[in-house]
């Protein structure tokens, strides 16, 4: 029995070395944040033409250089570097004064919504597996996190790029990293052509997080801000299949909608997928952003109420208990700006 046993083991061993090592790793994260930039794509894209120049321009105009993109939670931090992406990749070429270059990119998101992303060694077997596939040299990625963080800076330190090339590395969500992510960039002289662009959560008040100290010594900040009337107006232009766009002509309802979200892109989207809901069910748009309480925390609150009171909701309770509310109580306060003070006993 005790060999059978420790025949599972190995088989088990095996698979894991087979199915986890750190190529196939990087592999799966390749297709895992492509599908992933798709669904960011799909979501649609308003405002931020301010940050987008700024972040154009830095690469654009310099060469070489580090920027952090920050905000506090549920700002669009991550869509945004989707859609800057999606932007600059569209292009395929870096207009400069001495004419148009390449410009490659490869990223990496923290993101818990993508599986193993948060793990530093998986992050670097990534970064590695994208640099060498695009610079065509074939190279075994090492198996700890030290020698792979030396890997990335000595390959990074020996980068020659093409007259008007670029490469740009972007770090989304260094918050949401399983431990700190050092800046594996060469000093004190970055390469010429390579960038580097990273985003966490920061207010832009008080002490810099310790997740983006270390890269805030040679750097460029980029924040992001709330959604003005106009970007908001844009958004209801664009969502859904048009159905409203009416309410973007609507001062009154715009002013409304901005003031009650304070213009947090987390609270307009969810904002906005309600009112599509209400229009397509033939219910008033207005009435709605009427009944809306003012602020995110109020609004994650009533959605728990209707939640509480839905019949599906209830049998799930009935048959885990209370801990479906434990749950969304985490869910509520894990980025600490949106604490809905919702309790259950």
């Amino acid at each position: 029995m005790i060999q059978a046993l420790l025949s599972e083991v190995a088989q088990w061993l095996l698979w894991m070395a087979e199915n986890y090592s750190k190529s196939r790793v990087a592999t799966y994260l390749d297709d895992e944040t492509h599908r992933f930039l798709q669904g960011k794509w799909q979501q649609g894209f308003v405002g931020r033409k301010e940050a987008m120049e700024r972040l154009n321009r830095f690469v654009a105009t310099n060469p070489n250089g580090v920027a952090i993109v920050y905000a506090p939670a549920g700002y669009g931090k991550t869509t945004f570097l989707a859609n800057w992406i999606r932007q600059v990749e569209e292009r395929g070429v870096w207009l400069s004064g001495d004419g148009e270059g390449s410009v490659s990119i490869v990223c990496h998101f923290f993101n818990p919504t993508i599986h193993l992303s948060l793990s530093l060694p998986y992050a670097y077997a990534h970064l590695l597996a994208q640099l060498y596939r695009l610079f065509n040299q074939p190279k075994p990625i090492p198996d700890s996190e030290n020698d792979q963080w030396i890997d990335l800076h000595d390959f990074l330190g020996d980068l020659k790029l093409p007259e008007g090339d670029k490469l740009v590395i972007v770090l989304d969500g260094l918050d949401e990293a399983k431990g700190k992510v050092e800046p594996f960039v060469p000093k004190p002289k970055i390469p010429k052509g390579l960038f580097v662009v990273v985003s966490g959560r920061w207010d832009g008040e008080g002490e810099l997080p310790s997740y983006l100290k270390e890269w805030a010594k040679f750097t460029e900040f980029i924040p992001l801000k709330a959604l003005s009337e106009e970007e908001i107006q844009e958004w209801l232009r664009k969502a859904g299949d048009g159905e409203l766009a009416h309410l973007a002509e609507n001062d009154a309802f715009v002013q409304t909608l901005r003031a009650k979200t304070d213009g947090l892109p987390l609270f307009v989207r969810y904002l906005i997928d309600d009112l599509l809901q209400a229009v397509r069910e033939g219910k008033s748009p207005e009435k709605l952003l009427e009944r809306t309480p003012s602020g995110f925390s109020e609004y994650v609150k009533e959605q728990l109420d209707e939640l509480e009171q839905s019949e599906q909701i209830q049998e799930f309770e009935q048959r885990v208990g209370s801990k479906i509310w434990d749950l969304f109580a985490l869910l509520t306060v894990a980025k600490g700006r949106f604490a809905s003070g919702r309790s259950r006993s």
